[in-house]
């Protein structure tokens, strides 16, 4: 994790076995922010389905409990129509950034390698990439790098989210 601004209370925790969580926070504007970035399990099984919901669920729980405004990113692996995602943000008060926006797909990223992946990357695109954020903190763009034509070394495309934090109290 990069930050211009210095992290503090840095630590990792597992809502699941082998499935790290950073969570740290920052000062900006007389403000403590805390972030959480996060990747919980890709649902392919019964199984992983399971622990990934249950995921959703440990950090919402811990969500709850923090007393500074929230920003959970990562890939959640679930798009924001699932009743899991829907019910994260209920619990938390997390909103969607891309409120607003549109609907903004980032995976999975054009392959240039293979027709059929191709093909599915060009046409069948979901948005399974989050910035979750607390109500006191504004969206100023969100957006992807879909058409950089650069090789991004993943196969998911960088949601870009440009935050606005008002000093405390504005």
């Amino acid at each position: 994790m990069y930050s211009k601004f210095p992290l503090n209370n840095y630590s990792i925790e597992f809502f699941a076995p082998n499935k790290p969580t950073i969570i740290t926070n920052f000062n900006i504007n007389q403000q403590t922010i805390d972030l959480i970035a996060t990747h919980p399990t890709v649902p392919i099984y019964r199984s992983t389905f399971k622990q990934r919901n249950q995921i959703l669920k440990a950090l919402g729980k811990y969500i709850q409990q923090l007393n500074h405004s929230v920003i959970l990113a990562g890939d959640l692996n679930i798009t924001m129509w699932s009743p899991y995602y829907q019910k994260l943000e209920q619990e938390t008060g997390l909103r969607n950034s891309r409120l607003g926006f549109g609907i903004i797909p980032t995976w999975p990223a054009r392959f240039n390698n293979s027709v059929l992946l191709y093909i599915l990357s060009r046409f069948f695109q979901i948005p399974i990439d989050h910035c979750l954020i607390s109500s006191e903190i504004k969206v100023v763009n969100v957006k992807t790098r879909a058409n950089s034509g650069l090789n991004l070394g993943s196969d998911h495309l960088p949601l870009i989210t440009d935050l606005f934090i008002s000093k405390s109290g504005n």
